[in-house]
């Protein structure tokens, strides 16, 4: 399945390849131009206020013209410094400053009033006529700015003044200049003319007072709301003028332009709804987002065409070869559909055909050799232990020893009546160890000097075992280890279950081989049995071999305090297991 995942996420590398350096470039570009749109709006914002600014600045100009026009009027120095005493000219010079005042007065559209004051002769001369002037109060220590009055809670009270002197008194009293100005302007003048630009435009602009904390708004504004922008506004006040995004309480996001005035110690500030001003960005989104969205669905209708027509056909090519690979040989791919795949189908289905018919004339060939070498590796047993024991009863009669032979005869005929049950092919481990026994006691009646001890568990003793596999070991170990000796002998027989395998050792107390007889019997297991080579424990281990696999078979050592011993592997996954047909049970 690997090689089907590969090619299916290279075709898929493939179309990200192609469709993601095309998104990267729409999103470039859609970002580019969301940039853009939106650095052009908040430059026609401040642009706009700015143009705004410039006619108030333009207005309070002309103001503080004025006063300075006045301040330098030779008639007004006269006037306040006593330059005639005669009543008439007086009076005459008086109608004549009334008159300039109102004249100036009138020249600005914002409503105002401009007032005289002469300290020497305590007289007020005033564009409305009134005496008003508060000549108590201090010169402004800016004398380029404008200061509020007014009550904060009554907008019609609302009014900005600003005082000139032809000189600055020391003392900071205005009553120590020789000729003061005073111009006075109403809130309500600022009011109409950001009523004037409101027209005009979507947005909110109203002046905002940090020092007095006043909003003077159009007649359309909310002052809490502009009170809310202004205030969010304090983090980037130090800031002279800028374009920020804000997000109201009540309002939603919007788009907040401020620039600083100087002349009213305070910002003009003009705020509008995001989804007005960014509304070009809105709709370049709205389209970047469609694009963007048909290229997916596009990619993934590619991706699923070629998940069925692709994935699918050659994940079946790929099972049925699994299939084949695990032995599944009658594996067949059906498909209705017709395309180049069906076409790979058909021959792979006519090769699985031939490859099952290949394999299972070959099987049925290695059974039926198998089968013959089982037999022929039995027949061979039987005959070579049969001998054993007729040339013992044989030797025993001629000494005369009749209980011997009996007890040889008994145990003999327990052992042919043991593999001669053609009703019953299965054998256990406990039956195979009484064989054993039986063969045991036979040898001790001929070989007195002879003992052994059977240790085998419980658990292991009712365990399905082939016939025949214990025996030709354990004599092999007497008449190797025993037999040739005068000394007392002695056979063991032991067992354990260790994970994944059943142990059974045959160890003889005799002289042991060397390291190198030990390592040159391992190896003749392995190959063709030679003429001279015995029958016993080379049939054990190909009997082992055809019955349990690689896995089974009989492995050699010394023991430390001297012997022989023999070790058979079984493989064995559980007590309840079953072991492989035995193709000698059939006979």
């Amino acid at each position: 399945m690997q090689i089907q995942r590969d090619i299916f996420r290279k075709m898929l590398a493939v179309i990200v390849s192609l469709l993601l350096p095309m998104l990267l470039l729409l999103f470039y570009s859609n970002q580019t131009g969301i940039a853009v749109v939106e650095k052009e709006i908040k430059a026609s914002s401040v642009h706009k206020l700015s143009f705004l600014l410039s006619q108030l600045d333009a207005q309070i100009y002309q103001l503080n013209a004025n006063m300075l026009t006045l301040v330098r009027d030779v008639e007004a120095q006269k006037y306040a410094t006593r330059f005639t005493e005669d009543p008439y000219d007086r009076s005459r010079l008086r109608a004549e400053l009334e008159n300039k005042l109102l004249l100036l007065s009138i020249t600005s559209p914002w409503t105002n009033r401009i007032a005289l004051y002469a300290p020497m002769l305590d007289i007020v001369v005033s564009s409305d006529g009134k005496s008003g002037f508060d000549k108590s109060e201090r010169e402004e220590d800016k004398p380029t700015s404008w200061s509020f009055k007014g009550e904060p809670a009554q907008p019609s009270t609302w009014a900005f003044v600003r005082r000139m002197t032809d000189s600055r008194p020391k003392t900071g009293d205005i009553r120590n200049a020789s000729l003061a100005v005073e111009t006075t302007f109403s809130g309500l003048s600022l009011r109409s003319m950001l009523d004037q630009y409101k027209a005009g435009s979507s947005g909110n602009p109203f002046i905002w007072l940090p020092e007095e904390e006043i909003v003077i708004g159009n007649r359309h504004s909310l002052p809490e709301q502009a009170r809310e922008v202004a205030e969010k506004l304090e983090a980037v006040f130090p800031d002279r003028s800028g374009s920020v995004v804000q997000t109201l309480t009540e309002g939603g996001k919007v788009l907040s332009t401020f620039l600083y005035s100087e002349a009213l110690q305070g910002y003009l500030i003009d705020y509008v709804p995001l989804n007005e001003s960014l509304a070009p960005i809105a709709r370049q989104r709205g389209l970047f987002y469609l694009v963007s969205a048909l290229m997916l669905v596009t990619a993934a209708l590619s991706a699923l065409l070629l998940y069925r027509h692709v994935r699918v056909p050659i994940r079946r090519l790929v099972e049925g070869v699994q299939h084949i690979r695990l032995g599944h040989y009658g594996a067949r791919i059906h498909d209705r559909a017709s395309s180049e795949f069906t076409f790979l189908y058909n021959r792979f289905n006519q090769m699985a055909e031939q490859i099952q018919e290949l394999i299972e004339r070959v099987y049925e060939e290695r059974i039926r050799t198998k089968d013959a070498r089982v037999k022929q590796l039995q027949s061979q047993i039987n005959p070579h232990f049969l001998y054993n024991c007729f040339s013992h009863i044989i030797h025993m009669a001629e000494m005369g020893n009749a209980e011997g032979v009996a007890a040889m005869s008994h145990n003999l005929s327990d052992y042919y009546r043991y593999t001669t049950r053609a009703d019953k092919p299965d054998a256990t481990l406990a039956e195979e160890l009484a064989l054993v026994v039986n063969y045991l006691e036979i040898q001790k009646i001929r070989l007195p000097r002879l003992d052994y001890r059977i240790d085998v568990p419980e658990r292991a003793r009712s365990l399905p075992f082939p016939r025949l596999l214990l025996q030709p070991l354990v004599e092999n170990a007497v008449v190797h280890g025993i037999e040739p000796f005068s000394r007392p002998g002695f056979v063991s027989v032991s067992g354990e279950i260790r994970p994944g395998e059943l142990a059974l050792y045959i160890a003889d107390s005799g002289p042991g081989m060397s390291g190198e007889e030990l390592r040159s019997l391992a190896s003749d297991l392995d190959g063709p049995r030679s003429e001279d080579s015995g029958y016993g424990m080379y049939n054990v281990h190909q009997r082992l071999q055809l019955v349990y696999g690689a896995a089974a078979g009989l492995s050699f050592d010394r023991l430390p305090e001297g012997g022989f011993r023999i070790e058979m592997r079984i493989p064995y996954s559980g007590e309840t297991e079953e072991r492989p047909n035995d193709p000698c049970d059939d006979r």
